[in-house]
């Protein structure tokens, strides 16, 4: 019976002290109420980040055509045609993919576009260019295998099967810039470079 009456006493102790400890804490202001397991976390500060950085896509501004203008200037065509390209795909940002994606003509920079452009015709008596491959394709009536012809891709049937002449001076207006198409045919077959020609020629700044 002793055993039994000395378990109450302690659970009426617990208990008391429990009532008591409520109290106590409801007494206190909330900024004085001592932390535990089940408080909330605080708030982050108004400027932590809610998403993860993104990579920064290359500006106009990062861009440094000394080298593609060194190449044009010096008639180095064929070298400047592959500067052109490394170029390009730096400023859409597919320095390793290798090739160009449709969206990546259809939205590549204007500056950057009348950059390249005006390099060329301007060091190549305005023989050279995507503007001038682009009035081409316009008077063969949009057929590119016209294109290709007129400006001395295909040669024999076969396409960019020719190595590049020393002399510039015989190659047909719109020859270069052409590593970019080369490029676009090994990735996507003539089909593909049908419609990439047919994405980047009907652009309004070219």
């Amino acid at each position: 019976m002793s055993a039994a009456i000395a378990i109450v006493v302690g659970v009426a102790i617990i208990i008391g002290i429990a009532i008591a400890w409520r109290r106590s804490r409801q007494s206190q202001p909330p900024e004085e109420r001592p932390k535990t397991a089940i408080d909330p976390p605080p708030s982050p500060p108004s400027n932590f980040p809610t998403t993860y950085p993104q990579p920064p896509v290359p500006q106009s501004a990062t861009i440094s055509y000394d080298r593609l203008r060194e190449l044009l200037e010096t008639r180095q065509f064929d070298r400047a045609d592959r500067e052109t390209e490394r170029l390009m795909r730096r400023i859409v940002g597919v320095d390793r993919q290798g090739y160009f994606e449709i969206d990546d003509l259809e939205n590549f920079p204007s500056e950057d576009l009348a950059k390249i452009d005006s390099l060329w015709l301007e060091n190549s008596d305005g023989r050279f260019g995507f503007s001038v491959q682009k009035r081409i394709y316009n008077e063969v009536g949009d057929e590119y295998s016209q294109l290709a012809s007129r400006v001395g891709w295909v040669v024999g049937g076969q396409w960019f099967a020719s190595e590049d002449p020393a002399d510039s001076d015989s190659l047909p207006p719109g020859y270069y810039p052409l590593t970019l198409w080369k490029l676009t045919l090994n990735s996507f077959g003539l089909m593909g470079l049908g419609i990439c020609f047919e994405v980047w020629f009907s652009r309004e700044d070219l």
